[in-house]
């Protein structure tokens, strides 16, 4: 029962992924952006973009700390300033030669957006003033980055530009040939699946309910076999496999046999969702049987190519 379940959930879904995937992309954006700062002298130059999906009566905090800004630590930073929208540059004065870390925190009608995004709203790293450097030198320039011939990189706290990740490590990754059973993986993920599962369904008997099996199959099934079913009637079909699963005392394998049949009926109708619980159900007793229906349904409801 536990696929049963877990699949019934993952059909519950498909409309809700399907929706989310024909849904603008356009997210909801509370926040500045492109924060960045430079040093000039004894000051400290912020700038940013104003937050594009706030109106109302917007202000903004600038908010200082002598560590990485974040929304757990943000009641224990410094407010420094408000700023009206629009100026979008401050300029700052600390008196400190340590490290700080700069957030600008959007309050819309006296309400906070407390949420601190590194390279968005908050810096990513800090800016620290120094007496013995000049002006240029203290501009938070981002360092070029060149490889030798042996693709060492040069040590550097930030070695990539906002809001790029953080790069780890000494040196570029070097490029290696696959190995034999790597590329046996490959090929076999980009081949595209072939074999009986992707061809043409076509209509399918158990083998209780073949010819040199009818013994075991109870003759009202047998005659919508025979009859509507193997018309392709399928509509008439499924109606009577209804009317003959509601039967009291009726056992749990040939309800399971009349389940796989109605899955097929509700198939070839293009009733996707039902057929597909339809075959859940089967796959009690017929989970082979049912599993290569249930995988093909699946694939076609899904939508990705």
């Amino acid at each position: 029962m536990r696929h049963i379940i877990l699949s019934i959930l993952i059909l519950s879904l498909l409309p809700v992924l399907s929706e989310a995937q024909n849904s603008s992309t356009n997210t909801f954006s509370p926040f500045v952006s492109y924060i960045n700062a430079r040093v000039d002298g004894k000051s400290v130059i912020l700038t940013w973009r104003d937050a594009e999906d706030i109106t109302g009566n917007l202000i903004y905090e600038i908010r200082r700390y002598n560590e990485q800004i974040s929304s757990e630590n943000l009641d224990k930073t410094e407010l420094v300033s408000h700023v009206a929208p629009g100026i979008r540059t401050y300029t700052d004065k600390p008196d400190t030669d340590t490290p700080i870390w700069y957030a600008i925190i959007s309050v819309q009608n006296g309400k906070s957006v407390d949420f601190v995004i590194p390279w968005r709203n908050a810096l990513g790293i800090p800016v620290k003033l120094s007496d013995n450097l000049s002006t240029n030198e203290n501009q938070l320039e981002i360092p070029s980055i060149s490889a030798n011939e042996n693709c060492e990189v040069p040590q550097s706290e930030q070695v990539r530009p906002s809001p790029l990740p953080l790069l780890n490590g000494k040196s570029f990754p070097v490029k290696k040939e696959l190995s034999s059973s790597a590329l046996s993986a490959l090929n076999l993920i980009l081949t595209p699946v072939q074999g009986e599962l992707w061809e043409a369904p076509k209509r399918e008997i158990l083998a209780e309910d073949k010819a040199d099996g009818e013994e075991n199959s109870p003759s009202a099934l047998k005659e919508i076999i025979n009859g509507p079913f193997a018309r392709g009637n399928w509509q008439e079909a499924e109606d009577e496999l209804k009317r003959l699963s509601a039967a009291e005392n009726t056992e749990g394998i040939l309800k399971a046999r009349i389940q796989f049949y109605m899955g097929e009926c509700q198939y070839f109708q293009h009733n996707l969702n039902g057929a597909f619980l339809s075959f859940l159900v089967s796959s009690d007793f017929y989970y082979s049987e049912s599993r290569q229906w249930i995988l093909r349904i699946y694939k076609e409801l899904t939508p990705v190519s």
